[in-house]
């Protein structure tokens, strides 16, 4: 969604120019990866294989019937 259309235009012109931008204050400000769903171009992204891990531990405490996390 763009405020204006000529703001529109201008990212219509350059697109590579505004993704790249987005892509470097991720680089910056990793937590943003997730928030902006950008995992496809940071595919090291550590923090999404932390929660992979917590979840399959997780669910394997809910199949082995306990409750508690580690």
């Amino acid at each position: 969604m763009f405020l204006t259309t000529d703001l529109l235009y201008k990212f219509m012109k350059e697109p590579t120019k505004y993704v790249e931008g987005v892509l470097l204050g991720a680089r910056r400000a990793p937590e943003l990866i997730n928030l902006l769903n950008l995992e496809q171009h940071f595919p090291h992204n550590v923090l999404k294989r932390c929660f992979h891990v917590l979840n399959h531990r997780f669910t394997l405490q809910i199949h082995e019937g306990t409750h508690e996390l580690r």
